[in-house]
């Protein structure tokens, strides 16, 4: 089973991919669709990483997804993110 992240910065990226993590960057909604779409059909990936910025890109698909057994997403929040609402 992996673990798999989609990030949309360099520097978390990078963070992630230390501790063992395979990472993506999206910057836009068409990256990030793309990679979707991709880790979608990659029955291996268990758990799927994102902060809240991937998270807003596509609401709908990661609320879809979070019905879904697998794979497990995780949503975390940045200590800068005003947002209080995932």
């Amino acid at each position: 089973m992996k673990i798999v992240g989609i990030f949309d910065n360099r520097e978390e990226q990078l963070g992630f991919k230390l501790s063992g993590i395979e990472t993506n960057v999206a910057k836009n909604p068409d990256e990030l669709n793309e990679l979707l779409s991709t880790i979608k059909q990659d029955k291996e990936v268990g758990i799927l990483v994102i902060n809240q910025e991937i998270y807003n890109m596509a609401k709908n698909d990661f609320d879809e997804l979070e019905k879904k057994r697998f794979p497990l997403l995780i949503k975390y929040k940045r200590e800068d993110d005003k947002n209080d609402k995932y």
